[in-house]
């Protein structure tokens, strides 16, 4: 027993598990969002509705379509299916620039922008989305279905294992909810409540929260079918096809909603949906609206549906109209026979058939009519069908073309001439034979020719000579030389007796001789050998006699021209030797036996006298500047006469040489590469050229040396104005040409042969004079100038005390009689004035003052202090220090107001 329960379970559990397979394309027929829907026809092709997704139409055979969600501004033109070859094919919101994965697939869910796909090969889910994303490991877990909606990162489906509800993406599935099993799984995002939902193989459609709170059966009724909308906001819109008893098939739809209790939602109340019928397959399109495929396979929308969509599935082809005619083409009065029998309709029977015409002619509607048109013309005939369900018909055609008897025209050709030409020449060949063939093959008659009858006449006499017959008749040839004219004349008869008659004219004659020769060479020096030959021309006589001639003047028809010196015999290949310049035209005239001659002109034969040759002899051809070159053209040579002239010059200088044979010699002042030109005229006019290349090396240069003298002292207090000298630098080739001063402080250069230098600071400078000669080398050399300056007071802020030093001190007047004093000052901020204590401290130096710009001086009447320069951050200010209200403290310290509108920068420079 416990063997059979076993076996029965496993059974049950197969059965079970193919329920959920059959029933996993239940609700695929069909899918719509807000704006629009696509549905399998009846022929499994795919036709879509809506602004976005009828663009977007998918090609092949399929199994089952999901449209992507609504969203506004993102397009929602998604769409896809599983073909019947259990492939995935996309089309718009970008899927379809973007490669889908390989292989088969059991079912897939569409989500804005990306796909999930259930893999046949292991039941696992592959994901991808528009930018070329591929995710491949978004569940561990074999799945049959999936819920709409469903995208790499949260979704849920039913497994293939055991019909229960798996989600991913950190979703989590009560025990409760896997009680039952499932033909179709729901997920919707209501906010921060999400929610779980299935119908189950009982029909009942249960649901959980996402937090684990289950609520069991929501719906009042049981259902072989459910869609759904989520709007979001904790509720749902649901809709399912009842199977409970008398209502089987027709379609209730609930609001859902949620977050009442832990137990159950908050209510369930009844919405409109469409009106009663027996529904098979529906989808929502938002929560009032959706289509539906009834068990007649129409289809059926409600709510707001503003777009044209199909009304059945079922596709009703049009019907082939097709017929025969027994002829097209013929003499009125034309009886034509006609058969539609080969129309057809592919999904019905053909109900009508309608005849129409052009020429008035009434024709009976039946499959098989016959008619006849007693009138010529080009007619029109059409055929319409019509099929037996919505009287959907195509039409054919078929051109009629009804004849009037006319004459027969005809028309000939003699030996191949044109058709138009009524006079025929016809040669005799050289054993004195002349042939004639004819072909009237371009006769012409409506209903065809029956007969052609031909004629040779004397064309003086009438005289018969010979009578034929065929539209080729043999090859009629004549062996005697003849004077007489003849013609040919044709006559050509139908099959009602029509005729025509034609006649050409026949003129035997002898054709002149064709003349061709060939001269060669064409041109040369004197002497020039051309040899001719004529051996190509012919004459159907046969040629008789070659009679050359040489002209020198072909366009003046003057018998003088004929050049008589020339000994030419009378064969086909000749040689005429030319021994003096000048051009000549050869003439040739070939005659047959019969006397007829031809003759042909050669162009021209141009006999040249030879150019002279020139030579330059040039010594040296290589040297420094200056250099000095002789030159010499006496072994040019000239073979068939004499150089009358001589030209030399120098291409890069245009510069011409006098024109002898030894000119005086050329001297080149400059380095460089010359090109000597040397041009040789001979008696007759000729010339040739020839050049040297003459190379001319720069002479060596010796670089300047660079002196400095100074022409005033270069060591003193600031500011010490410095006069140094170039003068003594030299140079002993070129000269200098330029003179460049700089100081190491920076300050711009100076240029000229003497420096006028300032230096205002303390320290040690160094100068230094670049001189430069005409052929741009270079020397350098550098003096020191060094500046003291002992009287400087320097301002230097240290910590939180600002230090004044003053080295030089002039105090008059004062209690303190003497000079020479180190203060330091501390500063404090007071709006714009700065206080300074003034502390000479308690040694008192005593020294000499050095005569400085930069001595401090304090004037005991206005009881200022001016110090005249000052260092600080490398600049020097002219500061006057003015005693402040607080007067004086104590023997030793003073109190001054730094006025800092008197203070004035100097530029150290």
């Amino acid at each position: 027993m416990l063997s059979f329960r076993f076996a029965t379970s496993k059974f049950l559990f197969f059965l079970l598990c193919l329920w959920c397979w059959q029933s996993s394309y239940a609700d695929t027929n069909i899918s719509t969002n807000s704006g629009g829907g696509c549905v399998i026809m009846s022929d499994k092709s795919v036709t879509c509705w809506g602004e976005y997704l009828k663009d977007n139409p998918l090609q092949g055979s399929f199994l089952k379509i999901a449209v992507s969600a609504y969203e506004s501004g993102y397009g929602s033109g998604g769409v896809c299916g599983l073909k019947t070859d259990k492939s995935i094919s996309c089309s718009g919101d970008g899927l379809e620039n973007v490669p889908i994965p390989k292989g088969t697939f059991v079912d897939f869910s569409v989500s804005n922008g990306s796909v999930c796909a259930i893999r046949s090969q292991d039941n696992k889910i592959i994901c991808w989305d528009n930018k070329g994303n591929l995710y491949s490991s978004v569940s561990d877990l074999g799945f049959v279905k999936l819920a709409k909606g469903s995208n790499p990162s949260r979704g849920c489906g039913i497994l293939s294992i055991n019909s229960n509800i798996a989600c991913w993406g950190g979703i989590k599935v009560p025990t409760e909810l896997n009680k039952e099993m499932y033909s179709q799984v729901f997920f919707s995002e209501n906010n921060s409540l999400s929610t779980i939902s299935g119908l189950s193989s009982k029909g009942r459609y249960i649901s959980t929260l996402e937090d684990f709170h289950y609520l069991g059966d929501v719906l009042p009724n049981t259902f072989s079918q459910i869609s759904t909308f989520s709007v979001g906001n904790y509720w749902d819109a649901v809709c399912g096809i009842r199977t409970d008893g008398a209502l089987d098939g027709l379609v209730s739809c609930y609001e859902v909603a949620y977050g009442g209790g832990i137990e159950k939602p908050a209510y369930v109340v009844p919405i409109d949906g469409p009106s009663p019928a027996n529904y098979k397959e529906i989808s929502m399109s938002s929560t009032d609206s959706g289509c539906g495929i009834k068990v007649d396979n129409s289809i059926v929308c409600w709510g707001y549906n503003p777009y044209e969509y199909p009304k059945s599935l079922v596709i009703n082809k049009s019907p082939t109209a097709s017929f025969t005619a027994d002829k097209t083409i013929g003499f009125a009065p034309l009886t034509i026979q006609f058969d539609a029998s080969a129309s057809q309709d592919a999904d019905g029977s053909i109900k009508q058939y309608l005849w129409a015409n052009d020429a008035g002619v009434e024709i009976d509607n039946t499959v098989k009519p016959s008619v006849t048109f007693t009138q010529a013309g080009s007619y029109t005939v059409t055929l319409t069908v019509e099929d037996d369900k919505e009287g959907k018909s195509t039409e054919v055609t078929q051109q009629i073309e009804v004849k009037k008897n006319s004459h027969p025209v005809a028309a000939f050709t003699m030996n191949g001439k044109g058709e138009n030409d009524y006079q025929l020449s016809v040669s005799y060949d050289k054993n004195g034979i002349a042939s004639m063939r004819l072909d009237a093959s371009n006769s012409k008659d409506d209903n065809g020719i029956k007969a052609y009858s031909w004629k040779i006449l004397n064309e003086n006499t009438d005289e018969i000579i010979t009578e034929l017959s065929g539209i080729k008749p043999d090859e009629i040839t004549f062996k005697t030389l003849i004077e007489d004219n003849y013609l040919v004349q044709l006559t050509v008869g139908d099959e009602q007796g029509l005729s025509d008659v034609l006649t050409k004219e026949v003129d035997f004659v002898n054709d002149d001789p064709v003349v061709k020769f060939t001269a060669s060479p064409t041109s040369g020096s004197s002497p020039l050998t051309v040899q001719v030959d004529a051996s190509e021309s012919t004459d159907t006589q046969g040629i008789q006699q070659y009679t050359w001639q040489v002209w020198t003047n072909l366009y003046m028809y003057n018998r003088s021209d004929i050049t008589t010196s020339f000994n030419i015999g009378n064969s086909a290949k000749e040689s005429i030797r030319f021994d003096k310049p000048g051009s000549y035209y050869i003439k040739l005239i070939v005659s047959d036996k019969l006397g007829t001659s031809s003759e042909q002109n050669f162009d021209s034969i141009s006999v040249q006298n030879s150019p002279p040759k020139a030579v330059i002899k040039a010594t040296p051809t290589t040297g420094k500047v200056p250099l000095t070159v002789a030159l010499d053209a006496s072994d040019s040579t000239d073979v068939d006469g004499k150089i009358q002239n001589y030209e030399w010059y120098i291409v890069e200088e245009y510069y011409a040489i006098d024109n002898s044979v030894k000119p005086k010699s050329i001297t080149f002042e400059k380095e460089g590469t010359y090109t000597l030109t040397l041009k040789v005229t001979d008696d007759f006019g000729f010339t040739s050229e020839t050049t040297q290349k003459i190379t001319v090396q720069a002479k060596e240069s010796i670089p300047p040396v660079a002196r400095i003298s100074a022409e005033t002292a270069t060591q003193g207090n600031a500011p010490l104005n410095v006069t140094l000298s170039g003068s003594q630098s030299t140079d002993v080739d070129d000269g200098i040409s330029k003179y460049e001063w700089s100081v190491s402080d920076g300050r711009k250069n100076q240029s000229g042969v003497v420096a006028y230098l300032t230096f205002d600071r303390v320290g040690s400078y160094i100068v230094t004079l670049k001189v430069t000669d005409n052929t741009g080398l270079s020397d350098s050399t550098s003096t020191t100038v060094t500046i003291t300056d002992e009287c400087v007071a320097t301002y230097r802020p240290e910590n939180q005390r600002n230090h004044l030093k003053i080295p030089c001190l002039v105090v008059s007047g004062f209690p303190l009689i003497g000079s020479g004093y180190e203060v330091g000052l501390q500063q404090r901020t007071l709006r714009e004035s700065f206080w300074f204590d003034l502390d000479t401290g308690s040694d008192i130096i005593q020294k000499t003052v050095p005569e400085s710009k930069c001595t401090a001086v304090y004037d005991p009447n206005s009881l200022n202090v001016h110090i005249p320069c000052i260092r600080y951050l490398d600049r020097v200010y002219d500061i006057y220090l003015t005693p402040s209200p607080s007067g004086i403290y104590g023997d030793a310290v003073f109190t001054f107001v730094l006025d800092l509108g008197r203070v004035k920068e100097v530029n150290m420079d």
